[in-house]
């Protein structure tokens, strides 16, 4: 269901995440970037979400009904930042490398979110977990080497190039639901099933500010999911837009 409203910002400073909650609205996503957020909210029913920033790996498992998650490496050692709804029923890992976070698509489980970074030099991935008993517990279905596939019907890619991605969801008739950009020109993403009308999901990456409210604009669409990376060029986007 298309939101009937949504907005999205940026340079939000950590004192003022909090500031973001407005009445009817959700936050979908933060993403951080340097020292700052990117975030993204929806207007629609529910109980509203909360945002907790700055945890270690060891924190993780404390908050209940985490439905999005980002990374910042600034630091020592990775720090954590969730949002929460804590009707969720959901967890998060961190730590995973790619086949790790593949070998989690056992039939059991959806990925609501991700996220990337490097630690020691080693890709690593922070997963938002949703397990469900309605779903038959079987072994994932390897599409390629780069994708799993869920009997719920979600599809997984690590590893990927912007052409290998676009090619892949081509390929299984899927819309992308999370894209993170993943160094050296490669992305991860999770995408689902599009039906009959794939044509309705892109996505797009390497944009400014600008760039996103252009994007949007054009193909009248909103965002379904964002992510921003500080560069030599300053805060670039990656956003799934869909029509609505």
């Amino acid at each position: 269901m298309s939101p009937a409203q949504w907005y999205w910002s940026h340079d939000i400073p950590p004192d003022q995440v909090d500031s973001l909650a407005t009445p009817g609205f959700q936050l979908i996503r933060l993403a951080h970037y340097g020292s700052r957020f990117a975030a993204l909210l929806h207007q629609r029913p529910g109980p509203p979400r909360t945002a907790v920033l700055g945890l270690t790996a060891d924190d993780l498992a404390t908050p209940g009904g985490p439905v999005a998650v980002t990374v910042d490496t600034t630091g020592p050692a990775p720090r954590f930042s969730l949002v929460l709804d804590r009707a969720a029923g959901t967890t998060v890992r961190a730590g995973l490398d790619a086949r790790g976070v593949h070998a989690l698509l056992d039939g059991t489980r959806r990925i609501l979110d991700l996220d990337t970074y490097l630690l020691a030099g080693k890709r690593r991935y922070a997963v938002i977990l949703q397990e469900s008993t309605a779903l038959e517990a079987s072994p994932a279905v390897e599409a390629s080497p780069a994708v799993e596939a869920s009997p719920a019907g979600s599809l997984l890619f690590t590893d990927v190039t912007r052409r290998q991605l676009d090619a892949a969801l081509r390929e299984h008739r899927a819309a992308p639901v999370v894209v993170r950009p993943a160094g050296d020109g490669l992305f991860a993403a999770v995408a689902e099933p599009a039906g009959a009308r794939p044509g309705r999901w892109s996505w797009h990456t390497d944009l400014d500010g600008d760039g996103v409210a252009r994007k949007l604009h054009r193909a009248g669409a909103y965002p379904a999911d964002l992510d921003a990376v500080r560069t030599e060029r300053g805060a670039r986007f990656t956003v799934v837009v869909r029509r609505s």
